[in-house]
């Protein structure tokens, strides 16, 4: 399993979520080189805050073909069902996720990476590197989510 990023702020979830989509589809990125660039592209800084649903797909366009060799296929859905997700993340792609905690005004971005029976392995959640949990627990975690499903075609 590569090494994934964990977000050392409050704003940057988006670039962290890009970083270990192309880790976990086998690219190789420095976060720590490329964060800047990240955090410009997905208009987030401490003083605007986090990056919204649109600066992230548009930044997933940019970035995924630069890190990744192949054909890229990313696929917007909201509030995609757990089944959908697991049959993805397990033919080798990956999901972006944002989540919208009961309460809370901003979502979190974070990255699906695997699933194994019924736990999905995720990247940058919960203020984790990497967290496993039980299928069922994505719609306890959230009011409501959108995904970004992404996938190398030639994988």
């Amino acid at each position: 399993m590569p090494r994934f990023v964990k977000q050392r702020d409050h704003y940057a979830c988006g670039p962290v979520a890009i970083a270990n989509a192309i880790k976990a589809l086998g690219g190789k990125i420095n976060y720590s080189k490329t964060r800047k660039v990240l955090c410009t592209a997905c208009r987030c800084s401490p003083k605007t805050g986090g990056t919204d649903s649109f600066q992230l797909m548009r930044s997933l366009k940019k970035f995924l073909p630069i890190y990744l060799s192949g054909d890229i296929t990313i696929s917007w859905r909201n509030y995609p069902p757990v089944s959908q997700i697991r049959k993805h993340v397990e033919l080798k792609g990956v999901v972006v996720l944002t989540c919208f905690r009961k309460g809370d005004d901003e979502g979190h971005f974070y990255t699906i990476v695997s699933s194994k029976k019924n736990l999905f392995t995720t990247a940058n959640d919960l203020g984790k590197t990497i967290v496993v949990c039980r299928h069922s627990a994505l719609r306890k975690k959230s009011e409501r989510h959108e995904g970004w499903f992404i996938r190398k075609k030639d994988g």
